[in-house]
């Protein structure tokens, strides 16, 4: 008889037994300033999602701030160069990989290839490979209902550059940048960090 294994489950499970480091944000700082090439990770992130306050429940208008904060275990790589991975999917697309044109950044200044600076802030630059749990929370730290709180959540823009350069919606590079200061674990490097405020 053949029994099915979960291997998302068991990489879980043995990642568990190895030590965990109790860092700094200073020190989870020098870490991800010192990445020089692309890098698998996977953080616990809790943050404030973008959503819409007009009638939202979890948006207090008096304190004007919101009541819900989500919490994810995302599975990502950093130290990437963002216009190198647009090409190829637009190779792996079939399209033409120099009707890409990078421009500019948006916001932030890159200061390492796992690191962007932004107004006094440090933000851990990402591109997600696949989200390992995700919920909604709130101030308490209380479950909320997924479907309800994602409904108020503004939903992600693809890049329109590279829809033009011939990728559809679902092949389209998508980096996400995480405050460093909501980062609250990480195991990269073969190693796990928790990190302490």
């Amino acid at each position: 008889m053949t029994t099915k294994v979960d291997v998302k489950e068991l990489v879980r499970k043995a990642g568990d037994v190895k030590k965990i480091f109790v860092i700094t944000e200073d020190q989870l700082v020098k870490i991800l300033k010192n990445i020089r090439h692309a890098t698998f990770a996977t953080i616990t992130a809790v943050t404030i999602p973008k959503m819409n306050k007009t009638g939202n429940p979890y948006y207090d208008g008096v304190t004007k701030a919101f009541t819900v904060r989500k919490v994810a275990e995302v599975n990502l790589i950093t130290g990437y160069d963002y216009e190198l991975k647009v090409k190829n999917a637009l190779l792996a697309a079939g399209q033409n990989p120099d009707e890409f044109i990078v421009g500019e950044r948006a916001w932030g200044e890159v200061i390492g290839w796992g690191l962007v600076s932004h107004h006094d802030k440090l933000y851990f630059r990402t591109l997600p490979r696949f989200v390992l749990s995700s919920k909604f929370v709130d101030l308490q730290g209380n479950d909320l209902p997924w479907e309800d709180v994602n409904a108020w959540c503004v939903k992600r823009s693809v890049s329109q550059k590279q829809v033009d350069a011939g990728l559809d919606e679902v092949e389209t590079v998508n980096p996400c940048d995480y405050t460093v200061s909501n980062i609250v674990s990480i195991r990269i490097n073969g190693k796990r960090y928790t990190i302490k405020r």
